[in-house]
């Protein structure tokens, strides 16, 4: 398992500034992509907690993708790849932000 806040350590604030644009669930990891930045939780039965090292930067992590996507899913074949969708185009992404988790 990865590193993780926990309790108090969690940093309070409002999450993707308050426009969530998608998320998508791999393994016990659930991330949440917002305008700019994307969040990493770790996710069991308790509550998720935000990993170390996030938010990040979606154009820093994902090259190419545009910022207007409106949504975002994964391939349930191959968990490596993201698929943004931006209007009536499909742009498709790896995680370039750190180790893979599926």
């Amino acid at each position: 398992m990865e590193n993780h806040l926990t309790g108090s350590e969690v940093p309070t604030f409002t999450p993707c500034q308050n426009y969530i644009r998608g998320a998508i669930r791999r393994a016990n990891y659930l991330y949440i992509f917002g305008n700019t930045k994307y969040f990493k939780y770790y996710h069991t039965n308790s509550r998720p907690t935000l990993q170390l090292g996030y938010p990040k930067d979606i154009a820093a992590n994902f090259e190419g993708i545009p910022d207007s996507f409106t949504a975002v899913v994964t391939n349930p074949y191959n968990r490596d790849m993201i698929y943004f969708i931006d209007d009536q185009e499909v742009y498709g992404g790896e995680d370039k932000g750190g180790r893979r988790t599926n």
